[in-house]
C-alpha cells in the first residue's frame, strides 16, 4: 500500500510540473487580450501600428529607418533573425525574419515554434506605418501548418495555437517599441565619436 501511495505522488509532482511549464490561454482570455491586435489577410495575419516622430521629416525618419532595419539585417537587434531578403525603395522598407523561440509544449523536452514574417515600415512626415505579416508558421508535431486553418482554437491542439498566437502578438508588441526606441535615437549622433 505504501508503494501505492508513493507511486501516486509521484505521478502527482509530475503532472503538476507538466502543467507549470506554460499557461496556456483560454477562449476568453485570447479574445480579451490578443483577438483585437491582428487581422487576417488572406492566408497572413497581419498587425499594424502608426508610430509618430512629431520632430521628424520624411527624409530624415527614412534614413533612420533605413540604418535601423540594416542593423537588423546585420543581427545587432535580433540574433535569431533569418533575413532572407530586404527591399527599399520608395519611402518603404521591407525585411524578412523569422523567430525560433515560440514556447509550443514539452514531450521527452521543450518543443518551440518557428515563425516567419514580413516587417515593412512605411515612412511620412513625422510618421511610420509599421506592419508585421505572419505568413509562415512551423511547429514540432506538424510539418507545416496554416494558422488560419485553426481559427477559433477550440480544441486542444488549437489551445497550443492560441499561447503560441499569443507569444507572437507579444513579440511583435515588442517589435514595435523597439522599432519606436530605434528611429527615436540618430545613429549619426552615435557614429561621430
Amino acid at each position: 500500500m505504501r508503494r501505492y501511495y508513493t507511486l501516486l505522488a509521484f505521478f502527482v509532482i509530475c503532472l503538476t510540473t507538466m502543467a507549470q511549464n506554460r499557461k496556456s490561454i483560454n477562449e476568453t482570455e485570447f479574445n480579451k487580450n490578443y483577438a483585437g491586435q491582428f487581422e487576417i489577410v488572406g492566408r497572413n495575419i497581419e498587425m499594424q501600428r502608426i508610430l509618430q516622430f512629431p520632430n521628424l521629416d520624411k527624409e530624415e525618419l527614412y534614413k533612420r529607418a533605413k540604418a535601423y532595419l540594416d542593423d537588423r539585417i546585420q543581427k545587432k537587434y535580433a540574433p535569431l533573425s533569418t533575413n532572407a531578403n530586404y527591399s527599399y525603395t520608395d519611402y518603404s522598407l521591407i525585411i524578412t525574419e523569422g523567430i525560433d523561440n515560440l514556447y509550443w509544449g514539452k514531450a521527452l523536452g521543450k518543443m518551440y515554434g518557428t515563425a516567419k514574417y514580413v516587417y515593412k515600415l512605411e515612412v511620412k512626415d513625422h510618421k511610420v506605418r509599421a506592419t508585421i505579416i505572419l505568413y509562415s508558421f512551423k511547429q514540432p508535431e506538424y510539418y507545416d501548418i496554416e494558422l488560419t486553418d485553426l481559427f477559433p482554437f477550440t480544441n486542444k491542439l488549437k489551445r497550443k495555437m492560441r499561447r503560441v498566437l499569443a507569444d507572437f502578438i507579444d513579440y511583435a508588441n515588442g517589435l514595435f517599441a523597439h522599432t519606436q526606441k530605434g528611429l527615436s535615437q540618430d545613429k549619426q549622433q552615435e557614429n561621430d565619436w
